[in-house]
């Protein structure tokens, strides 16, 4: 099986191939669903709308600030099998439209496909996805049970699941990264299908990570080091080059504009951020 992503940019580069494979995992009762007689004799023409309405959505996905991607998955033969999309609202992730073609139901390809979505999604450190599922549609609820979603919140109209991706609360995930400096090590994440809000994101967390363990470092320098300025500005140095290394090895091998904006940015914030404290700490030795 290959799994595929399409972020804004891959869908104004689709072939029409790639877009009538993809209409077709979708197009099963899209007349039932508006009302149309398949008796209508203008069915044709009806039939011929609605592939343009739904062509006409997704080059829409594109203008959305809320879209994030759409997962597809091909089977062995190379055929679209089925396909889902995934959004973003005030930082929390959510799985809609989830499809697969009517020729292939019951064959484990949506519980596929799923899973390497949120496979990806923990490459990228998000710790969880939501779905909403109408309490009629009582497979759905299965299908999601069965992944080991939870249901978070429920009434008379929606299901809504959570995912744990993380396997534990993300306060806890974020609190082991830098107690271990693993943040930092990791560097700003890279996938070619990330869009702005996502690095600007990353690197507020990158700054905040690294604005803690130079203080940390300082305090325990303040009282255990005072008598070791070189150590003190090595270590420094040394936390500068572990915040900037990773980015500056996928600067060179990508040519994502909007992340190199911000790894440039980082590699200076994070300059300042030492620098500063450096300058702070000689001067309280030269003085206190």
């Amino acid at each position: 099986m290959k799994f595929v992503i399409w972020g804004k940019e891959k869908i104004s580069q689709l072939s029409d191939l790639e877009k009538e494979q993809w209409f077709d995992v979708l197009n099963n009762g899209l007349e039932e669903d508006r009302d149309i007689s398949l008796d209508n004799p203008k069915i044709s023409k009806l039939q011929e709308n609605i592939e343009t309405d739904y062509l006409k959505y997704l080059h829409e996905c594109t203008r959305t600030a809320y879209y994030f991607s759409y997962f597809v998955l091909y089977n062995e033969e190379g055929v679209m099998v089925s396909v889902c999309r995934v959004f973003e609202k005030d930082h929390q992730f959510y799985l809609e439209g989830l499809e697969t073609h009517r020729d292939y139901y019951r064959k484990g390809y949506a519980s596929a496909l799923v899973n390497e979505v949120i496979l990806y999604l923990k490459e990228i450190d998000i710790s969880t996805l939501r779905s909403s599922v109408s309490t009629s549609n009582l497979r759905s609820i299965q299908f999601h049970k069965s992944l080991g979603f939870s249901i978070y919140d429920e009434n008379e109209n929606k299901v809504r699941f959570q995912f744990d991706i993380m396997g534990r609360p993300r306060y806890l995930s974020s609190l082991l990264k830098r107690l271990w400096l693993l943040h930092l090590i990791r560097g700003l994440p890279y996938h070619k299908d990330n869009n702005r809000r996502y690095y600007k994101s990353s690197y507020g967390e990158l700054i905040v990570n690294l604005i803690l363990v130079v203080i940390l470092i300082d305090i325990v320098y303040y009282f255990t080091l005072s008598n070791h300025l070189v150590e003190f500005i090595l270590l420094h140095v040394f936390l500068l080059f572990l915040s900037n290394v990773m980015n500056g090895i996928r600067y060179f091998k990508n040519k994502d504009t909007q992340y190199r904006e911000i790894a440039k940015k980082l590699a200076v914030s994070s300059t300042v951020i030492v620098a500063i404290s450096t300058f702070i700490i000689i001067l309280i030795q030269l003085f206190i």
